[in-house]
């Protein structure tokens, strides 16, 4: 017999929480990004019996948001940091987190302390330290700059200790980092006495000639400005002169540049004249101090013609050279020649000073070989170039004798003695000097001509080599008469002999 059967039906729900399965949509766990920059929705997912609801904390432990999805949108500096998802159903709650780095650069956070942008300072005065600050991720690297703008000092620190005047002028901090950079600024002000620009020279030469212009500069470092007052001494005076502006020809300007502390004179004379060669000086004047500059304009004046040249050819293998001086001249040298100053290179091999005594008539001896005919020249040097006497000279010069000796004189007694006793009667004189050697005045105007050097030669002589030393070196090396020439110069090539021959 059936009996049949029933069934009943249970529903049986499980529920769990969230669990590991929670996580973010997007894989990354790390977002950096610049300020100003958009974040992308980040959403979170779980799953969750029953469903989860959803809660994200900001990095200060806020919440903010009852979502599954945290949108940011434009990010602030103030977004940085971690944010926390969190699941939760009445099983459990899980939680995962996500960084958010936001970058920014120095911006406007850039600041110095002490705050004061400029400072007065004195020269010597011991400065403080100033700190460059600025807000930056990731953090920033300082540089410091000069007023010459070269960088000093990878350092938030300018410390630059005891001041000199070349620290005066305006200094940067610069705040960097990958995103951007900031500029702070601020000005030091070193007060000093007028002092000589480093490139000046406290003696300066200048050589000029008559009606030129004179130009003269002179720069100081100083600050404030200073005043200047412009001096002129003539060699030929002890008397000074203040120079002014529109006066004897005298122009003077002045300007002053106050980033570099740098002042400068401009002193300015048109067709200098003799009177106004001398010592020209400069004074600055602040209220610290002051200074002078010295300058010293020489009139460049060319060594003066020797004249009166004599040649004396007495003695063998010699020559007597005389002649009196030209102005200007600070030392002589004796040019000679065998053809006529055509190819020869022979000079005395030693320079001539002049005479401390101040006498103007100068000799000296030079050694040559005998035989020959020679012309004579002097050349006179000074600092400012050479010159050549107007007037060549020439000399026979004799050479070393074979004469007799007192054995001959001998031999002639014993001759005179034998022609007595034959009947003969010889005499005979043998003198014991100059019996062999003898030359004749010669009086040839036409045969020799004036010698000069070419004016390329006088240009380029320069005494610089010379000048400081008693004597030079041989000069039979040097090319020194190549670019020689000729010109007629009537009677004043004369040919001079003061050997006479001996009498019988």
């Amino acid at each position: 017999m059936w009996q049949g059967e029933s069934t009943i039906s249970m529903h049986v729900t499980v529920q769990y929480g969230p669990g590991t399965s929670i996580a973010f949509i997007s894989t990354n766990l790390i977002h950096t990004r610049t300020e100003g920059d958009t974040l992308p929705d980040i959403t979170c997912t779980a799953d969750c019996r029953p469903d989860c609801t959803f809660v994200w904390t900001r990095p200060d432990n806020t919440n903010f948001s009852v979502s599954p999805v945290l949108s940011l949108g434009q990010l602030d500096r103030s977004e940085h940091g971690t944010y926390r998802c969190t699941a939760r159903n009445e099983v459990g709650e899980s939680t995962i987190s996500i960084i958010i780095t936001v970058m920014y650069g120095p911006g406007s956070s850039i600041l110095l302390l002490p705050q004061t942008m400029s400072y007065n300072e004195i020269e010597g005065d011991l400065f403080p330290e100033i700190i460059c600050t600025a807000d930056c991720r990731p953090d920033c690297t300082f540089v410091w700059t000069r007023p010459d703008n070269t960088n000093f000092t990878v350092s938030p620190v300018l410390s630059l200790g005891h001041l000199d005047r070349s620290e005066h002028g305006t200094y940067r901090c610069t705040a960097r980092n990958v995103v951007g950079e900031a500029i702070k600024v601020n000005s030091i002000t070193v007060q000093c006495e007028p002092r000589p620009h480093p490139t000046m020279h406290q003696n300066q030469m200048i050589d000029l000639l008559q009606s030129d212009t004179l130009v003269l500069h002179a720069m100081f470092t100083s600050f404030p400005a200073p005043s200047f007052t412009w001096t002129f001494n003539s060699f030929k005076s002890e008397h000074s002169q203040q120079l002014a502006n529109g006066t004897d020809d005298v122009l003077i300007l002045y300007t002053f540049d106050t980033e570099n502390i740098s002042a400068r004179s401009v002193v300015t004379r048109q067709h200098i004249e003799e009177e106004w060669f001398g010592t020209y000086n400069v004074t600055a004047t602040n209220h610290l101090g002051s200074t002078v500059l010295s300058f010293k304009v020489r009139e460049i004046r060319y060594p003066g013609i020797p004249t009166n040249l004599m040649v004396i050819c007495t003695e063998p293998n010699m020559a007597e050279v005389s002649w009196i001086g030209g102005g200007d001249t600070q030392r002589y040298q004796v040019l000679f020649s065998d053809d006529r100053f055509l190819n020869s290179r022979h000079v005395s091999p030693s320079l001539i000073p002049i005479k401390a005594d101040g006498s103007d008539v100068n000799s000296v001896n030079i050694d040559l070989n005998g035989g020959r005919v020679y012309l004579f020249k002097i050349a006179a040097y000074n600092s400012y170039g050479n010159t050549t006497s107007a007037d060549s000279v020439g000399c026979s010069v004799r050479e070393e004798c074979s004469c007799g000796t007192d054995s001959m004189f001998i031999a002639g007694i014993i001759l005179m003695v034998v022609s007595l006793l034959v009947g003969v009667v010889i005499v005979i004189y043998v003198r014991h000097r100059k019996i062999c050697c003898f030359s004749e005045q010669h009086t040839n105007h036409d045969k020799y001509q004036d010698i000069q050097l070419s004016d390329q030669v006088n240009e380029n002589r320069n005494d610089e080599d010379l000048r400081g030393h008693g004597e030079v070196e041989s000069f039979s090396n040097l090319n020194h008469y190549e670019e020689l020439q000729s010109s007629i110069s009537g009677n004043h090539g004369t040919y001079i002999n003061t050997a006479l021959a001996g009498e019988d």
